[in-house]
């Protein structure tokens, strides 16, 4: 019966110590590993630190120029707004006085035809281009008086007192030309003034695109770098 608590006391002892060596090692074995993270995460604060400080900078450099793109679009839209008011307004000018050119034109070219096929009488002075004439008369400023007067009176009365109706349609016939001059190089002009508005526009419209585009690039960049701080910045809350 000794014998046999003997053993049972040197199996229970035996035990013991097992259970005492793998206590032992299992605290040899979680310091170790405990060590290793307390490590590993001392070595990864810097990098954590660093990795907030470089993304917040480049994310605020990023705003920044977000700000001066959004600039720059407004500041094209804006032009190119005021361009085509202008534009607008250059042209309504030009339609309105090239309609009265060639009115004005159409007119002396009729009178001229008509004094040189005689009909210049009743019937032509009470048609309005008569009217028109007179009013033409009255505005032009590269003929002399004495021309005005004559042309007038013949409008008026159908016959002249002074000049053959060869003189006068010499006068109609010389500002008619004059008249059609300047209206050619009105159209000229306005024709000028578009180009130069397609190229401005074409030009305003591609940098307004361009903006757009970096916007739309960065807008991305900044939400992507601002999840990297705020992921960076738990990170490290979490090892200090």
């Amino acid at each position: 019966m000794l014998n046999m608590m003997s053993q049972k006391v040197e199996a229970e002892g035996k035990r013991n110590e097992k259970l005492f060596s793998d206590y032992m090692c299992f605290c040899k074995t979680n310091e170790a590993e405990v060590s290793k993270s307390i490590e590993s995460a001392t070595e990864r604060i810097p990098q954590l630190q660093a990795t907030v400080i470089e993304s917040s900078s480049a994310k605020s450099q990023l705003q920044q120029e977000l700000e001066d793109h959004k600039a720059d679009r407004s500041e094209g839209q804006a032009s190119l707004a005021k361009a085509m008011a202008l534009r607008e307004k250059e042209n309504a000018t030009f339609e309105g006085n090239a309609s009265d050119s060639r009115t004005n034109i159409a007119a002396l070219r009729k009178a001229t035809k008509a004094i040189e096929s005689n009909l210049a009488g009743s019937a032509f002075l009470q048609t309005n281009a008569a009217g028109v004439v007179k009013n033409i008369l009255e505005m032009v400023t590269s003929i002399t008086d004495e021309d005005r007067a004559t042309v007038v009176s013949f409008l008026n009365t159908g016959s002249t007192t002074s000049g053959s109706s060869d003189e006068i349609v010499g006068i109609l016939k010389t500002i008619a030309e004059e008249m059609q001059k300047d209206y050619e190089a009105s159209v000229e002009a306005e024709a000028a003034q578009q180009k130069a508005y397609l190229e401005l526009t074409a030009g305003k419209q591609k940098e307004i695109a361009s903006a757009t585009a970096m916007i739309e690039k960065k807008t991305e960049r900044v939400g992507v770098l601002s999840v990297k701080v705020s992921e960076a910045s738990d990170d490290l809350e979490k090892s200090s």
